[in-house]
């Protein structure tokens, strides 16, 4: 339900507040309860880390970008 209303709603986009990661937090928060909606700035990675603290998530896999992966073979 939360995702279908998002669906006709418009969301104003703003790069420092109403952002991609605060909307997924809206609606994380709307469809489940166990994230808080989202206040201020937001980032992605304090989404990423709510929903890790949240439950939703239960493993996460460390995934290094390609430059760090070739500096370390360089080494």
């Amino acid at each position: 339900e939360a995702i279908e209303e998002t669906s006709v709603k418009l969301s104003p986009y703003n790069f420092f507040s109403r952002n991609c990661a605060f909307y997924l937090q809206l609606l994380l928060n709307e469809a489940t309860g166990l994230v808080p909606s989202p206040q201020g700035t937001v980032s992605p990675t304090e989404v990423f880390d709510l929903v890790l603290k949240s439950g939703l998530a239960t493993e996460t896999y460390f995934r290094p970008s390609a430059s760090e992966y070739l500096v370390e073979m360089a080494n």
